[in-house]
């Protein structure tokens, strides 16, 4: 009997308390690794919209350089009222309908690339002539696009001057 005893003593192998306390670091590894997995997952959604932010504000700019004859023209851009209107269908549009067309698309175009009601401007400022201080020689243009997503804001803003 006493080595029998012996025998049951000696036995080796996992007791529950080592089988629980390994299941419980397994699960916290795991939950770490789906934890890593949902920020990665966040931070490629928030270069999405900003690289969507970017193409679609450098589209404006181009729009704006192409549409744009004079300084006065950039100011159309901060001044106009988006409007749908039928500048794209072939008509010859005049420089205020191409401005307020073609804000209306890229507002739109942001709206559906981005969550929520995003706040967008766009402001010009003056440069002037270095030798005569009077003379408007282009427009210094800032916009700005404002978003929230999932309580965090973000901003995204572009100077250039045309």
């Amino acid at each position: 009997m006493k080595q029998m005893l012996n025998s049951y003593k000696q036995q080796s192998g996992f007791t529950l308390i080592e089988s629980m306390l390994t299941l419980f670091i397994l699960t916290i590894g795991i939950l770490g690794i789906a934890g890593l997995q949902m920020q990665g997952m966040r931070s490629a959604n928030l270069a999405v919209q900003k690289m969507a932010v970017t193409v679609k504000t450098q589209d404006l700019i181009d729009r704006m350089r192409g549409n744009a004859e004079t300084p006065a023209d950039v100011e159309l851009y901060a001044t106009v009222v988006a409007a749908n209107n039928s500048c794209n269908s072939g008509t010859i549009c005049s420089k205020s309908q191409m401005a307020a067309h073609d804000k209306q698309m890229w507002e739109s175009d942001l709206n559906g690339a981005l969550p929520g009601t995003p706040t967008k401007t766009i402001t010009t400022e003056n440069v002037l002539d270095p030798d005569d201080n009077t003379v408007i020689v282009s427009k210094r243009i800032t916009i700005v696009v404002n978003w929230t997503d999932r309580g965090d804001g973000h901003t995204y803003t572009v100077r250039t001057q045309l």
